[in-house]
C-alpha cells in the first residue's frame, strides 16, 4: 500500500485566489482513492527548501494525512507581490477552501509551521475558514511591534537582511545579497531606499 514512496512524491498545482493571482502549492501524492485530512504550511522561504516540513511528507502520508506546502504570494512560484503577512489571511482562506474540495482531501485541514509560517496561521485562522480545524504555530510573532524583536524598534537593517537572504523572492539577484546591508541605511531620503537598493 505505502511501498516505494519517496520524499519527492509531491505534485504541484497553481491555485487561483479571489483576486485572480495564482498561489503555487505542492501536495504529497496519494496512491489510493481514499480521502485524507490535510496539513498545510504556507511559507515565503520556498516550498521545496530544507526549511519546510517537506521531508515529512511520507511520514504524514503513512499516518493518514496529506502534507501540502505553498509559496506565499510573491515568493517562489506564486504570483503577486510579497507583502509581509498582508495577503496571507485571504490567500490562506482561499487555499484551504480549494484543498477541502480536492478528491484526495476529506475536507479537514490543519496548519503547521514555524517563524513566518507560524505567524501567518494566526492571520488565516482569524478569517475563520470553515475547513480549518487546528493551527500549530511555533516561534511565531505575537504583536508586530515586537517584530523584529529589537527593543520594540523596527530594525530596517534586519528587514533588509531577511528579505535579501531568507525570503525566496522570484526576481532576487545577487544584488539583493549585500555583505553589509547597513550600508544601505546611509542612503537619504529613506523613502527612496527601494529604488537605491
Amino acid at each position: 500500500f505505502f511501498c516505494g514512496l519517496s520524499p519527492d512524491n509531491f505534485l504541484t498545482e497553481k491555485v487561483r485566489m479571489r483576486d485572480g493571482k495564482y498561489i503555487a502549492v505542492d501536495y504529497y501524492r496519494s496512491l489510493t482513492n481514499e480521502k485524507f485530512p490535510v496539513i498545510l504550511e504556507m511559507t515565503p522561504y520556498g516550498k521545496s527548501s530544507p526549511g519546510t516540513f517537506r521531508n515529512e511528507g511520507e511520514f504524514w502520508y503513512r499516518n493518514g494525512y496529506i502534507l501540502a506546502i505553498a509559496d506565499v504570494r510573491g515568493t517562489g512560484d506564486s504570483e503577486g507581490e510579497f507583502e509581509l503577512i498582508s495577503n496571507d489571511g485571504n490567500d490562506g482562506f482561499d487555499l484551504i477552501d480549494w484543498i477541502a474540495k480536492q478528491p484526495w482531501s476529506n475536507g479537514k485541514v490543519g496548519m503547521r509551521g514555524a517563524s513566518y509560517s507560524g505567524t501567518n496561521q494566526l492571520y488565516i485562522a482569524a478569517k475563520n475558514p470553515k475547513n480549518l480545524l487546528c493551527i500549530t504555530p511555533s516561534a511565531s510573532v505575537g504583536k508586530f511591534y515586537d517584530f523584529p524583536p529589537f527593543g520594540k524598534a523596527f530594525s530596517l537593517n534586519w528587514a533588509l537582511f531577511w528579505l535579501g537572504t531568507a525570503v525566496n523572492l522570484p526576481h532576487k539577484t545577487n544584488e539583493w545579497v549585500h555583505s553589509d546591508p547597513s550600508e544601505w541605511l546611509n542612503h537619504l531620503p529613506l523613502y527612496t531606499l527601494d529604488e537605491y537598493v
